[in-house]
């Protein structure tokens, strides 16, 4: 069989409904510098069950109407669909980082291993849910990148 790494796990209470961020980055930079070419992602929650949580990552949404299951879709299904968790990844050759334009400040330049801000906008279109979520389009998840001293990470 497949040998299992774990790169991250959490303690959440699963009686509140909120995102959860796991930082895998270089878990999945690991295996991919030792030549993986395709991995495998498995989610698990122990006590989701006994709790009446549910985990399941977000695909492409169905069209409304769209037969789920062989039942049509109903209006309990849509509900379910705003607290599903969604696994997003971001690729980027590895030329990118050596032509980046320099800029200023806490912005990644692609060089120093020290904390800086990434830009990244969630857009609720791409993720399905802009037929629910009128406004705003999306929002943006910067997320930090990086090594992050005690002293700057406040």
């Amino acid at each position: 069989g497949k040998s299992e790494i774990l790169i991250s796990e959490k303690a959440v209470d699963t009686r509140k409904s909120t995102w959860h961020i796991f930082p895998v980055s270089k878990g999945v930079q690991g295996l991919l510098d030792q030549g993986k070419n395709s991995l495998d992602v498995r989610v698990t929650c122990d006590k989701c069950q006994e709790t009446g949580a549910s985990l399941v990552l977000m695909g492409k949404r169905k069209k409304r109407g769209e037969a789920v299951g062989g039942n049509e879709s109903t209006g309990e299904d849509e509900k379910e669909q705003s607290h599903r968790p969604f696994l997003m990844m971001l690729a980027r050759n590895s030329e990118d980082r050596h032509h980046r334009r320099r800029r200023r400040g806490l912005e990644w330049d692609g060089k120093v291993n020290i904390c800086c801000k990434k830009h990244f906008f969630v857009s609720f279109k791409d993720i399905g849910w802009n037929d629910w979520i009128i406004a705003p389009q999306g929002y943006h998840a910067n997320y930090c990148e990086g090594d992050c001293p005690s002293h700057i990470a406040g």
